[in-house]
């Protein structure tokens, strides 16, 4: 029985993500990249299904609407048994039916035993009904291959911690890298970088020399690379690397990678890939293309887990800031969220919003939840009632009405007390000694 992993994409309005202009076929393309894996001697197998715009028509009603499918993934084996069954559905947003060949990618990844399989996909529109279809066929690795099929990609990251091990949108997951890829991909002139990812198996320590070569369609080379040498461990290891394609004219194009010289044996292995490079109305046609929002971290929340959010927040704003927030809508909440970090980001351009980044994360109630903070009463616990909601601020120099606390488990307890007029600090023993108050 097969398992299969799912994911829907819509990275970018560039031809760097899930969506991007796929100018050889206005059908449906379907394509595998596969991935041999010793434990199980099993076939790791990534699908990429290309659905072009025209496969779609608007939902009725017009407006922002925009238009939808649904994806049918089935995998036979020789004997037509099927293994696993699944679909899904997909909203493709309005701004994107006026981009010309413009497309979204589904990516999909199972592991499958030695022998042959089919796999079928079938698009259905949801305005009208109509359905387009895609074949194809593939041999699951019988035994240890000298490689695997080269992925080609639009970007590849190292991960650089574990707080940076989350995939990203159009992303998919080898190791310690993070692969932007989308089945075939297709560059513009403004992002021309080709990323290639090829690994290499083989049984004992050796070093491989790698030359890569981008060919036209009709196999003129255009461009080849120096060789590169790359030593291999016991089991084998990866190629990886980006190259700039800077100048390369509109068209079709596959890019050649060849292994040799493993083991002192000169013998060659090669892998292909194909990939295209769009012209310059392309990329004028992506910066004029509205960009869709994306999902962030406020995305999915709930109004109270919104409201969980924004509580804290009241110590850090700014007067012009006050009092908007609770006037707004759901959409309206979230937008002052995202507008209050955006302003706040140490790092404006890059992805990371260090300032935000600080906050804790919020449950399902609502709740914040703090690793360090005691959220549950105990012997060591002291519960504190806080004020009502229409309490209002003390006078100057007295006891604000109390909004809520923090309590840190710790030898000596940490108790945050939050006020409107200030914030103090409570460093006390939790053995019902005196406390002593602070500021902060």
């Amino acid at each position: 029985m097969l398992g299969v992993q799912r994911r829907s994409t819509l990275a970018g309005w560039a031809a760097v993500g899930a969506l991007a202009l796929a100018q050889q076929s206005e059908n449906v393309q379907l394509d595998v990249v596969r991935f041999y894996r010793s434990a199980g001697a099993v076939t790791a197998v990534d699908g990429f299904c290309r659905v072009p715009v025209s496969a779609v028509s608007p939902l009725p009603g017009g407006g922002r609407g925009g238009a939808a499918y649904r994806v049918s993934l089935t995998v036979h084996d020789s004997a037509g048994l099927e293994l696993t069954s699944q679909s899904w559905s997909q909203s493709v947003p309005a701004a994107m039916l006026g981009v010309a060949s413009a497309s979204l990618a589904e990516h999909f990844a199972f592991a499958a035993r030695p022998g042959r399989y089919a796999v079928d996909v079938a698009i259905t529109d949801s305005a009208t009904g109509r359905v387009s279809r895609q074949h194809l066929e593939f041999r699951a690795y019988d035994a240890p291959p000298e490689a695997s099929d080269l992925l080609l990609a639009t970007g590849i990251r190292e991960v650089a911690g574990a707080a940076d091990s989350a995939t990203r949108p159009g992303e998919i997951r080898k190791g310690g890298l993070r692969i932007e890829a989308s089945g075939r991909p297709v560059l513009t002139p403004q992002q021309s970088s080709l990323g290639y990812y090829l690994e290499l198996y083989t049984p004992r320590p050796e070093t491989a020399s790698v030359v890569l070569r981008v060919k036209t369609v009709a196999g003129v080379q255009i461009v080849a690379t120096p060789p590169q040498q790359l030593p291999l461990a016991a089991g084998g290891g990866a190629a990886r690397g980006v190259l700039d394609l800077s100048g390369l004219p509109p068209g079709s194009y596959r890019l050649e990678a060849t292994a040799s010289g493993r083991g002192g044996g000169g013998g060659e292995v090669v892998r292909s890939g194909d990939f295209g490079m769009a012209g310059f109305e392309t990329a004028a046609a992506i910066a004029a293309a509205p960009r869709p929002e994306r999902p962030d971290r406020f995305t999915t929340l709930s109004e109270a887990q919104l409201d969980s959010v924004y509580e804290p927040l009241i110590y850090l704003m700014e007067a012009s800031e006050q009092g908007l927030y609770p006037t707004l809508t759901v959409d309206g909440k979230r937008r002052f969220l995202r507008e209050f970090w955006v302003k706040r980001d140490p790092t404006p351009g890059t992805p990371r919003n260090e300032e935000a980044d600080r906050l804790p994360p919020v449950s399902r109630g609502g709740h914040r939840r703090d690793p360090g903070m005691a959220h549950r009463s105990g012997p060591d616990l002291h519960p504190v009632r806080g004020a009502g909601r229409g309490a209002k601020p003390a006078a100057s120099g007295e006891h604000g009405a109390l909004r809520s606390v923090e309590v840190h488990a710790r030898a000596r307890a940490e108790v945050r007390v939050l006020r409107r007029d200030a914030v103090r600090q409570l460093r006390a023993h939790l053995d019902r000694r005196a406390a002593r108050v602070q500021p902060a």
